[in-house]
């Protein structure tokens, strides 16, 4: 019996913009990606682009908005004078609560700071690269989104980066390495121009303590300072920090993992308050380069008044309390059963097709507090019961509260053969509740396994159980396939 389980283990010419009406109503957005520069000195990147178009078809077929109201550029559509008036332009007629994104997918960098704005201890200013970049005056620093934004400042912005402002030197751009990182040295931008020594330190590991990706909000004197609460930033990675690429996908790392949540269910457009998006983005990706290993680690930055607020919305709306949001039946991740007497939702973290060596990762939400049974159907008819298992023999659950299963620490499932329509199902009881088949049963690997002779009184106890009153159910389907 092929259970895949493994043994427990302890586990990211002015270019014409006028498409953004500042009068129109309705959420807007700006999305930039670059993956190829002008200045042939600055590394190329691969997934910047692709970021840039996921990011603009999120806003439209999830978000509801307005296709003329997103505009995206590419490349060397995003020169420095494109892109900022843009921003000006996404920032026109704000007046009290319009929404309004702004996304970032391609290189950052640093240079030092020229007015004295930034903090104690941080010597630098934040920058985005444009295609053009050549200097200093054709990067897109800190303090000039920052402008942008204080004239914006009615608006309820959500800042979306992949990108990162930190690194050691050019070490950064050996072509070997086997991890892309979205990061590139001021010194190598200018090649050393006269003019420039001293903007940017070679040895550089950081913008200081708590320092921002890009300081836009709360400097060191409150010269910066913005309404309460207009500002929400989803960065890739800390100050000290590298975003990479996926190798696979050659999406951001950062990216892919939002998308995934999205496409999974773990956030839900519309519902997810920015809080809850926060959680969700509070994992740490690895990778390597030149030999080295790196670690990527989100920063979020949410005004206290924000947190409730639904992710990417308006600020008079806040998250629902009273139930939970409506499942996404196009997307096969959460279905909640006719059977069940109470709303249930059940996902997967990686999407509804899993192949060869994909991990399995699931997660519940209830309605109502009580017992959660976790049962994982093979294409074979194997059974296992991942839930309650050796980490949590004790199995009851809070209401509207999610849970992830395995967790950290706690045993891996794994896509290996056989492959085919599987299928995980929840159910949630009143009292404690485990079948007579898998009561009989030890933990193995941290769970209870069946194979299909056995499984068929497992199947029926189910079927008893959730047609009882006061009995939460919910299933999803989904696919394994061989390694691509």
């Amino acid at each position: 019996m092929n259970t895949k389980f493994l043994i427990p283990c302890l586990l990211p010419a002015l270019f014409c913009l006028t498409g953004i009406n500042p009068t129109q109503a309705g959420p807007k957005a700006l999305i930039v990606g670059i993956d190829r520069y002008q200045n042939q000195r600055i590394p190329p990147l691969r997934g910047c682009v692709m970021d840039a178009e996921a990011y603009r078809d999120l806003l439209i077929n999830k978000f509801g908005f307005s296709s003329g109201d997103v505009v995206v550029l590419t490349n060397d559509q995003a020169r420095k004078d494109i892109l900022l008036q843009s921003l000006k332009n996404l920032g026109e007629g704000t007046t009290g609560g319009e929404v309004r994104v702004f996304a970032f997918a391609g290189h950052g960098t640093r240079v030092k700071d020229s007015n004295g704005d930034e903090g104690p201890g941080d010597e630098y200013d934040e920058a985005l690269v444009p295609y053009d970049a050549e200097s200093s005056s054709t990067l897109l620093i800190d303090d000039e989104i920052h402008e942008v934004l204080q004239k914006a400042s009615r608006g309820q912005w959500t800042i979306l980066l992949d990108c990162c402002h930190s690194g050691t030197g050019t070490k950064n751009l050996i072509l070997e390495k086997t991890t892309s990182v979205r990061y590139v040295p001021y010194s190598l931008i200018v090649n050393d121009t006269p003019g420039t020594k001293g903007l940017f330190d070679e040895d550089a590991s950081g913008a200081g303590e708590g320092g921002s990706v890009l300081d836009l909000e709360n400097p060191a004197g409150g010269a910066r300072s913005l309404e309460a609460g207009n500002l929400s930033i989803f960065a890739a990675c800390h100050p000290d920090e590298k975003a990479m690429e996926d190798k696979e996908t050659g999406h951001g790392k950062f990216t892919l993992h939002l998308l995934k949540g999205i496409e999974s269910g773990m956030i839900q457009p519309g519902s997810s308050s920015n809080e809850e998006v926060a959680r969700y983005a509070q994992v740490t990706f690895e990778g390597n380069e030149a030999g080295q290993k790196l670690s990527q680690t989100p920063l979020v930055e949410i005004p206290e008044m924000n947190k409730n607020l639904v992710f990417i919305a308006s600020s008079k709306i806040e998250a629902p309390a009273a139930s939970l949001p409506v499942a996404n039946e196009q997307s096969g991740q959460v279905d909640s059963s006719q059977k069940s007497a109470f709303e249930v939702r059940v996902g997967l973290f990686n999407g509804k097709t899993l192949a060869e060596g994909d991990e399995i990762k699931v997660w519940v939400e209830s309605e109502r507090e009580g017992y959660l049974t976790l049962l994982y159907w093979q294409s074979d008819g194997v059974v296992h019961q991942i839930y309650p298992n050796k980490w949590h023999k004790e199995n009851r659950i809070e209401a509207r509260k999610k849970i992830q299963i395995p967790g950290q620490g706690e045993f891996r499932m794994v896509v290996s053969e056989p492959f085919g329509e599987e299928k995980i199902e929840a159910v949630i009881t009143g009292q404690p509740w485990e079948t007579r088949d898998f009561q009989a049963l030890d933990f193995q690997n941290g769970v209870k396994s069946l194979d299909q002779a056995q499984s068929r009184g497992v199947r029926f106890e189910v079927d008893q159980a959730t047609s009882q009153e006061n009995v939460g159910y919910s299933e999803v389907p989904f696919r394994t396939i061989p390694k691509r």
